[in-house]
């Protein structure tokens, strides 16, 4: 299988291992969806310490107000996420790039400057 088909078939996965614990296998309750979002994305999740935020999270979800969170409200989630990491990691890399061109840029500047030191040097022998 390609990434992205291991991608989708894990996304799937993922998605049934928490919504077949309880209830309804085809969807998650609040808590199989905090279980999942702790068990799947620890690093995101160290970074929401607002409880309410996470509440809001989860009600903007449940489009259908069925108080549970089905597989196309959850790949909503999925892939607000991923287009949130997309942008996060593009910025940095954005901010880094223009980090190494400013570095390499002052590593030229200093090159030349001593050129130019030698070039004056030699002018007063």
């Amino acid at each position: 299988m390609t990434d992205l088909e291991n991608a989708v078939a894990s996304i799937i996965a993922v998605f049934q291992k928490h919504s077949e614990r309880e209830g309804d296998r085809h969807k998650l309750k609040k808590s199989e969806l905090k279980e999942l979002l702790h068990d799947e994305l620890p690093d995101l999740m160290g970074h929401v310490s607002d409880q309410a935020c996470l509440d809001t999270l989860m009600d903007s979800l449940d489009q259908d107000g069925d108080a549970h969170c089905d597989f196309q409200e959850f790949m909503t989630l999925v892939s607000t996420v991923t287009v949130c990491c997309h942008e996060f990691f593009q910025h940095e890399h954005e901010h880094g790039h223009d980090k190494h061109e400013h570095d390499e840029h002052e590593h030229d500047e200093h090159e030349h400057g001593h050129e130019h030191e030698h070039e004056h040097g030699h002018e007063h022998e």
